[in-house]
Formats: structure tokens, sequence, C-alpha cells
């Protein structure tokens, strides 16, 4: 089976089309690159996905990997995806060294460094599905073919007290995860 079939047989059984975005009701099926070329013009990257569907394409698609673009202390304090049941590894580089702080302008060289390439299924995630969308946008301006925002991020939202991992992300949805 190739690297294409499994990533949209994952994201199919999430009920999601290729790019990882609920189709329009009314619009006309295109062609899929036709429909990827519309959504990486409309959006600079192949789509967002939720967590649950993150972990299915992790499972399926053997050239998949996690980026996570959190900073260290981020990380460090909050925990991490744990993807050893899959026999994988997060990346880790941090998208800005610290909040408020400008784009990490060696980004893209440290996530090529770490062995992600560009014809990788990248999934991207940081906190809250913020930092990893921008994240995103860059890689794929830079030719890798396949980046995914993963939306809800590790914590998720903030809910109505102002805190978050409390009813999104891969901490709340019960994916692997660990902490030093």
């Amino acid at each position: 089976m190739t690297l294409a079939r499994l990533t949209r047989r994952a994201l199919r059984r999430a009920g999601l089309p290729p790019h990882g975005r609920p189709a329009p009701i009314t619009a006309p099926r295109r062609p899929y690159a036709a429909e990827r070329d519309a959504l990486m013009s409309e959006h600079g990257y192949a789509g967002d996905v939720s967590p649950d569907t993150a972990w299915e394409i992790l499972q399926d698609d053997p050239t998949a990997k996690l980026v996570d673009v959190r900073t260290e202390p981020e990380i460090t304090f909050v925990g991490l995806p744990d993807l050893g049941a899959l026999d994988k590894a997060v990346v880790t580089v941090a998208w800005k060294t610290y909040p408020g702080m400008a784009a990490n302008p060696r980004f893209v060289e440290e996530v090529a460094a770490a062995g992600v390439q560009p014809a990788d299924t990248v999934l991207l995630l940081c906190r809250s599905g913020q930092r990893s969308a921008a994240a995103a946008k860059a890689l794929s301006a830079r030719g890798f073919q396949r980046c995914y925002n993963v939306a809800e991020g590790f914590e998720g939202d903030k809910d109505a007290d102002g805190h978050r991992a409390s009813h999104n992300g891969w901490k709340v949805r019960g994916l692997p995860w660990s902490q030093d």
C-alpha cells in the first residue's frame, strides 16, 4: 500500500477528506491534486487534523513524523506525546524560543536536521494549535509536501475558567504522553 493511500485511509476513517478539513456540503468533488492546490493557496499547509486523526496517521503512515514545536520548558513542565507504542519518537524543534519572541529563523533547517524529509507526512503540534499552524505554513513554503496542524494541540483550548487541558487536546483525548 502506498504512503499516500495509508494517509488517506487514516483521514477517511476519521470522516475527513484527504486534506483534513470537512468538505463543503454543496461543493462538487474535485480531484485530490486540485483540492490540495486550492487548500495550499488558501491556508498555506495541507490542513488541520484532530489529535485522534494525528494518532491514526502516525499508526498507518510509516513516514509520518510528529513535530512538537513548543519550547523546552513547556515540554518539561507539561509533558510530551509518547509514541513508543508506535516505535517512533517525537521530533522537538521550538517554533519560538520564548513566548512573544519572533519565530525561530532556523526552524526549517532544524526540522530537516532532525531527519524529517520534504516527502514525509508531518504533523505539527503545540500547546493549542496556533504556533503549529504557523510552523506548518513555514515548512510548506519551503517544499514540505504534507504538513498538517494538530488543531487542538497538546493541552487544547481554554475552558470557561481560563484553564487548558480540560475539554480538548492530545492529553484530554487520552492519547499517550509522558512527563519528566
